[in-house]
């Protein structure tokens, strides 16, 4: 018998009561062994998670990519695999993983019978991060987004917080280091990408793999809104390739300076601040996924 723990916080499970419902009971009625984990906070889901994840076959995480992100750290000591009931706003791992969109089904589905493959975490200054860690733009969405604004206008809240907070742009500096190559640019976003997709669905390039042991740093120029808001579109569509305005570097050991320390945006939340080093854990965390989906395990290549 399969023993699933089914773990968030109480105000997802609160919010998403009736989802939360129907995935306990599909689980049950496949014959899993279903137990509950409600973190009130941080703190108490973390806990939880060390305390019952190991009793566990996988734990099921009922979120969004901030719920995913806070349970990162202790889904890694208790060598847990994971699996995903994407009950957030943007679900960018989600679609990395090729959940996004699906049922509540197809999402228990994976979780009991799915594909098992490694993924790395990014990790800046100490704190990890699946999707993105990102300064400028990005963070100053991510400080004005609230819980409220998700739940009323849910994908369409991070269009509407970026045209907020366009208005107060401001350019800066950055020094950037990229294993080991340096540059000076000068700009008003950028975000270092492990996955494929940050922002509620835009794409950071169309080749990247969140296994493949690098770190995607793209950089926005400064530019007018209609070309930012174009800009947004063509990343939505996938369309990265010859885009002006926007520097793309690769490696796996990044560095970046500011004239003043800027806060970091890992996941949806300010956790760091420049002067930051950025790096990889390499396949630090088992996950299931569909079986049709693009990430090839490092056991699977030839």
């Amino acid at each position: 018998m399969t023993a699933v723990l089914l773990a968030g916080f109480r105000s997802k499970f609160e919010e998403r009561a009736a989802d939360i419902e129907a995935a306990e009971g599909l689980l049950e009625d496949a014959g899993a062994r279903v137990a509950l984990l409600r973190g009130e906070g941080l703190e108490e889901l973390l806990e939880g998670l060390r305390s019952k994840a190991p009793e566990a076959d996988v734990v099921l995480i009922a979120g969004g990519d901030g719920t995913l992100n806070a349970a990162a750290p202790a889904l890694m000591e208790t060598g847990s695999t994971l699996a995903v009931l994407p009950l957030g706003t943007a679900n960018d791992l989600a679609r990395t993983l090729g959940l996004s969109g699906q049922a509540i089904e197809v999402a228990v589905g994976v979780a009991l019978n799915g594909r098992e493959v490694a993924l790395d975490l990014g990790e800046v200054n100490g704190v990890f991060f699946f999707n993105v860690a990102s300064l400028g733009l990005g963070a100053k969405v991510a400080r004005r987004l609230t819980g409220d604004a998700k739940r009323r206008w849910g994908i369409f809240s991070y269009p509407a917080t970026l045209l907020a907070v366009w208005r107060a742009r401001r350019s800066f500096e950055v020094h950037l280091r990229c294993d080991g190559r340096k540059s000076r640019l000068r700009t008003i976003h950028v975000a270092v990408g492990n996955g494929r997709y940050y922002g509620g669905g835009m794409v950071v390039a169309p080749d990247a793999q969140i296994n493949d042991g690098q770190l995607v740093v793209t950089s926005i120029a400064p530019q007018s809104l209609l070309r930012l808001l174009l800009l947004g579109s063509a990343l939505h569509l996938g369309l990265t390739g010859g885009l002006g305005g926007v520097v793309q570097n690769r490696g796996s050991k990044v560095e970046i300076e500011t004239g003043s320390p800027m806060g970091i945006d890992t996941d949806g939340e300010i956790r760091a601040h420049t002067p930051a080093k950025f790096s990889l854990r390499r396949k630090a965390l088992r996950v299931r996924v569909p079986a049709d989906s693009e990430i090839i395990d490092s056991s699977e290549e030839q």
